[in-house]
């Protein structure tokens, strides 16, 4: 992966969420609302090392890493101890993204291994939207600081791999056999 890839990456999946956080937390303070509810998207790809990219892996794992420092310091303030911030951790959504990555290893002849169809369907991103909805809802109040994986139990599966397709290559000499 290039750096200036890299750094986009971060700038958009990382920097972004932090700077809104921050800016957000800062207004609340100065206008002494003491509640808040952030919820970030981050991955299962920021937990395994999957079919994922590096540097997307890598911007998901700070997500997570953000979500609980930044609950912590909230905790240790009065003004923001009410502020709640956690991390959704989303797998096998059908998004333009997921279409794109599949197109591409059509494209670069590979597939995935390790996913099995039958036990994981892809998710709806509204079937995402509702538990994102359940965390951003008073329901959930006691939930400070956590990264929620909602995956269909996809990560307790063994891992998704890119392989190379094999070419099956007939051999004249077992076939006459």
């Amino acid at each position: 992966m290039k750096s200036d890839d890299l750094y986009k990456v971060f700038n958009v999946n990382t920097m972004g969420a932090f700077f809104f956080i921050q800016n957000i937390t800062r207004k609340l303070i100065v206008l002494q609302q003491e509640e808040l509810t952030v919820l970030c998207t981050s991955s299962i790809a920021s937990i395994r090392s999957d079919v994922a990219h590096l540097g997307y892996s890598m911007s998901k794992a700070l997500i997570n890493s953000m979500v609980k420092q930044i609950q912590d310091m909230m905790l240790n303030k009065k003004e923001t101890r009410q502020m709640r911030i956690n991390a959704i951790l989303p797998a096998g959504i059908l998004t333009s993204m997921a279409m794109g990555t599949a197109q591409n290893l059509i494209e670069t002849e590979q597939h995935v291994t390790g996913f099995d169809y039958e036990k994981f369907e892809h998710a709806d991103p509204l079937d995402i939207a509702e538990h994102a909805l359940f965390l951003l809802s008073s329901a959930s109040s006691r939930i400070k600081g956590q990264c929620i994986v909602v995956d269909g139990g996809l990560t307790n599966t063994i891992g998704l791999r890119v392989r190379k397709k094999i070419k099956k290559i007939k051999n004249p000499q077992i076939s006459r056999l």
